[in-house]
């Protein structure tokens, strides 16, 4: 029998992944119509377009879609191999290993990094990722409505110097 903790493992990677990408969107929405400073004279830029702002968003997105694709195809080797062991009443013992270990790896690496991506969400967006919804709907955009569990200032990145 497939082992009875692989589906929650699978389920806890699915669900870092799903938060990662919902505060990661809205970052970078938000950090692509937030214009601060600019040429002498000239309109304020995007602060998206700010290197330092790309280094902090832009790695975290890239591996939130290989982290996707990972779960994705792990999904689908959990459901083939329960679908094997329905047909056959019992599973290739390799074959299990291998989808027990991926979900136990997967969960860790993508529960960990969607602490990450959410942490430089808040960062990108400064207070406003801790600004909570007004009775009447105005606040600032919120990856999370939660603090992180590390503990950084309710300010942006250059409050609070983010661990390597």
């Amino acid at each position: 029998m497939l082992g009875t903790l692989v589906a929650g493992r699978i389920s806890i990677a699915a669900a870092s992944v799903s938060a990662a990408k919902t505060g990661l969107a809205i970052a970078v929405r938000y950090s692509d119509r937030r214009r601060q400073f600019g040429p002498d004279g000239g309109p304020e830029v995007p602060i998206l377009d700010y290197p330092v702002h790309q280094k902090l968003l832009l790695p975290s997105v890239a591996r939130t879609y290989a982290l996707h694709f990972a779960v994705r195809e792990l999904v689908d080797r959990y459901d083939a191999a329960l679908g094997l062991q329905r047909e056959t009443g019992g599973l290739p013992g390799d074959e299990m290993r291998e989808v027990e270990a991926g979900a136990a790896a997967l969960k860790a690496l993508a529960s960990w990094h969607g602490l990450d991506a959410l942490q430089a969400a808040r960062e990108a967006m400064g207070g406003r990722g801790y600004t909570p919804p007004t009775a009447s709907g105005a606040s600032g955009p919120t990856p999370t409505s939660s603090p992180p569990s590390r503990g950084p200032t309710p300010f942006s990145c250059s409050w609070w110097p983010r661990p390597s």
